[in-house]
């Protein structure tokens, strides 16, 4: 999907910055699943990067919980067609939640449950 929005031009061949903003400086993710994705990177950024010093993260619920998150926000929350013609910024941020569950994903595999990580499928 991520390579599909690069050859397509609507995000860069390397992501650096997306702007989670419209023009009113109000959060584009207004979608019930967008909100939750969301909570659900900041909780799973949190428990890799900022660990509790009382409780051990258990790493398979985290990336299971990052995955349900992921897929309910894909099932409900298009990217392409109406979407991409009407509100490519929408478009961009969604493709934006979906790289940066891809990463963090990648490190829960790779780093925490030492599972190889594949870049495509």
């Amino acid at each position: 999907m991520l390579q599909l929005a690069a050859r397509e031009g609507i995000i860069p061949p390397v992501l650096t910055s997306i702007s989670f903003l419209d023009s009113q400086q109000q959060l584009l993710c207004r979608h019930a699943a967008e909100q939750a994705l969301i909570k659900q990177l900041l909780v799973t950024s949190d428990n890799l990067y900022a660990p509790s010093a009382h409780l051990k993260p258990h790493w398979q619920k985290i990336a299971v919980a990052l995955c349900q998150s992921w897929q309910t926000f894909y099932a409900y929350c298009q990217i392409w067609g109406e979407v991409k013609r009407n509100n490519l910024d929408l478009a961009r941020v969604r493709l934006g939640l979906t790289l940066l569950t891809q990463r963090l994903l990648a490190v829960l595999l790779n780093d925490k449950l030492g599972i190889y990580a594949p870049t495509e499928l």
